[in-house]
């Protein structure tokens, strides 16, 4: 491949050009621009990261572009031009009296990218490339300290006018049991940037920064060593202000608390392992130890009332001990557990079920689950929980959509090397339907239902499930079969519950019959309770428990709450009769389909109500009638279908309370 690299279309010398193979990430092929700026490079056929830089040597700033190059044979890959937006820069003093210093500058994000560094004396000209976002620094020198200046948009050219900034010196001496430390790490971080400092044999430093307010970081920079063990010690101190003079931090002295570790078996005979152990705070002082113990090692760490340490030994994963109390020097004791092997699959309908598990007791575990289900790690012997946990997609690509999360749970007792039985998780799918009591079943509801299971801790099968989906009136998807599965369905706006039922997804489909917190149902398909209406047409009546009761209708077959009408907004009749007897073949029936038509100048505003309701013979049947109807005019008329004759109820057969309706 052959092409030219130019700056404002002069040629480049000395650019370098280079290949850089994507499935081999150290493979490079490298050229370098001659006077006219060309540059041939050889590289087999193949797809590449094109990266470009031109000579900085004498200006001071370099620009680089990076692209993607196909080879396919050989190319001419033409002119790669930079074009550059000139800047004029003029540095002063806090006088506003040019003056001399030395400028970083850069571009951030997409896009060919500069980089400039060079001495300002009063006014300098400096052709940047155009960028919505460049970083700019100042030093008095170029071995700074550099005091970032802001962010600059070069796509148009500007004049700008940069005051270099007063330093003041941050002074502090770092020490460990008031021993100087001659090789600590001190920096500063605030307002105006972040600021390093020389320390000397003495363990005195100095940090040069202008007015702001900031924190020192120390980290001591001679560890203390312990039979192979290495501790380090970090703290950050409370911020504070530089504010035209120099502040002086004073000591930074770590005061250490030996601790005593001493490593044993089961049987109490001593062994090795390795440690990394960490505690304190930020403010108040951090150790880090960690290394090789063979029998007992002393170890200095600082007062911390809790710490976190961590034991591995051969062949073994490594565990979280009890936590160590720090601020007092005690001899700790610590008993590497028996290990032994464990191996099993998990399971999702027979298949593998390839995930990241969780194993839980008196130590915790990642345990990583191949393709093919598998899983085997070394443990502690005892007592375990593990869990396992995927998501799925439901319903992609149609209105209602949401994911369904599946965990298996197994509660283990690992004394030995075993195999654990197979963790499976068995699911059915189920339907789920919702409906609104403003609106008819045909045209449903949308909005979000959530479905999760809650089993019974250390169940035999504690598999358990969650459902998260926005439902346009039905949704399909896969879940546990459960007797009792908590459900809440939410407004398509707004956070209210609408429902808290159960639901049994045992069954192959439930409809949702969303009327407000006060009534809303769970309904299984079909008929509950037999009386000859729907589960979902009882549970969308407007008074969904007609006789107020305290039941809701539709589980109970003594009482039919069904519609007169079909259209959106159905008027609702409601049919009682007392306990023990019941309901069946409840149904409206149209006057119209009547042989024999009732007398002249009778009006029936609810139409014509069918039922069988059990009664002994000769004996009385109470039937409450809960119709919005009832006037004082209301009368009753029975219909015989066996004779097709028509018989008016008494009237001391018929007691009207308008106010129930």
């Amino acid at each position: 491949m052959t092409g030219r690299v130019l700056i404002n279309a002069v040629p480049n010398e000395q650019a370098t050009v280079a290949l850089q193979s994507p499935t081999l990430p150290f493979q490079y092929y490298n050229a370098a621009t001659t006077a006219t700026g060309q540059f041939a490079i050889d590289a087999p056929d193949g797809d590449y990261t094109f990266n470009i830089r031109t000579n900085s040597f004498a200006s001071g700033i370099s620009y680089s572009r990076q692209t993607r190059a196909s080879v396919r044979g050989t190319a001419d890959l033409g002119d790669f031009t930079f074009s550059t937006v000139n800047q004029t820069v003029t540095l002063v003093d806090t006088n506003d009296q040019p003056t001399s210093g030395w400028l970083l500058w850069s571009s951030t994000g997409l896009g060919d990218q500069f980089e400039y560094s060079g001495a300002i004396n009063g006014t300098s000209n400096i052709p940047t490339l155009p960028s919505v976002a460049t970083t700019l620094s100042v030093a008095s020198s170029r071995s700074g300290p550099f005091v970032p200046v802001g962010t600059f948009d070069t796509r148009l050219s500007t004049v700008l006018k940069i005051t270099l900034p007063t330093l003041f010196d941050v002074t502090g001496q770092v020490l460990i049991n008031d021993v100087p430390q001659a090789n600590a790490s001190v920096f500063l971080t605030g307002s105006t940037g972040s600021f390093g400092g020389k320390i000397d044999a003495n363990g005195l430093f100095t940090i040069q920064a202008p007015n702001g307010t900031y924190s020192l970081t120390v980290a001591s920079g001679v560890s203390l060593s312990t039979a192979g063990l290495t501790t380090t010690l970090y703290r950050q101190f409370s911020p504070f202000v530089v504010n035209g003079t120099n502040v002086d931090t004073g000591k930074a002295n770590f005061v250490t608390v030996n601790q005593t570790i001493k490593l044993v078996d089961t049987a109490g005979n001593s062994t090795t392992g390795n440690i990394s152990w960490s505690g304190g705070t930020p403010l108040n002082g951090r150790f880090f130890s960690y290394g090789p113990i063979t029998d007992t090692a002393v170890i200095p760490t600082l007062a911390s009332a809790t710490s976190q340490l961590l034991l591995s030994t051969t062949g073994n994963p490594t565990i979280l001990v009890p936590s160590v109390d720090t601020t007092t020097p005690i001899t700790t004791t610590l008993v590497v557990p028996n290990f032994v092997s464990i191996t099993g699959r998990i399971l999702l309908n027979d298949a593998p079920f390839p995930t990241q598990a969780v194993l839980e007791g008196t130590y915790s575990f990642y345990v990583p689950v191949d393709s093919n289900g598998r899983f085997s790690l070394r443990v502690p012997t005892g007592s375990y929980h593990l869990s396992a946990t995927t998501t799925q997609a439901v319903g992609v690509g149609t209105t209602s959509s949401g994911s369904v999360t599946f965990t298996a749970n197994r509660y283990l007792d690992i004394t030995a090397d075993s195999t654990v039985p197979d963790v499976n998780i068995t699911t059915v799918n189920h339907t789920i339907s919702v409906v609104e009591k403003t609106s008819s079943a045909s045209i449903g509801w949308n909005g979000l239902a959530i479905l999760s299971n809650t089993p019974p801790p250390k169940a035999p099968d504690n598999n358990a499930f969650g459902l998260n989906a926005v439902v346009n009136t039905t949704i399909t998807v896969p879940v546990l079969a459960t007797s009792a599965t908590n459900f809440r369905v939410k407004a398509p706006l707004g956070n209210d519950i609408l429902v808290t039922e159960p639901i049994d997804t045992t069954s192959r489909s439930s409809s949702i019959v969303v009327g407000g917190t006060a009534q809303t149902f769970v309904v299984g398909p079909g008929d509950d309770d037999g009386d000859g209406v729907s589960n979902v047409l009882e549970a969308l009546a407007p008074a969904a428990d007609r006789n107020a009761d305290g039941t809701s209708d539709y589980r109970q077959s003594n009482v039919a709450n069904l519609p007169l009408t079909t259209d959106i907004s159905p008027r609702y009749i409601a049919v009682a009769v007392p306990a023990p007897s019941t309901h069946s073949g409840v149904q409206a029936v149209a006057l119209s389909s009547i042989a024999v038509q009732p007398p002249s100048g009778t009006n029936f505003p609810d139409g014509l109500i069918k039922l069988n309701s059990s009664v002994s013979s000769g004996a009385d049947l109470l039937v409450s009638i809960f119709t919005s109807s009832l006037n004082a005019q209301t009368r009753f008329a029975l219909y015989d279908q066996s004779s097709s004759t028509w018989t008016q109820f008494p009237s001391d057969r018929i007691t009207l309370n308008p106010s129930l309706g």
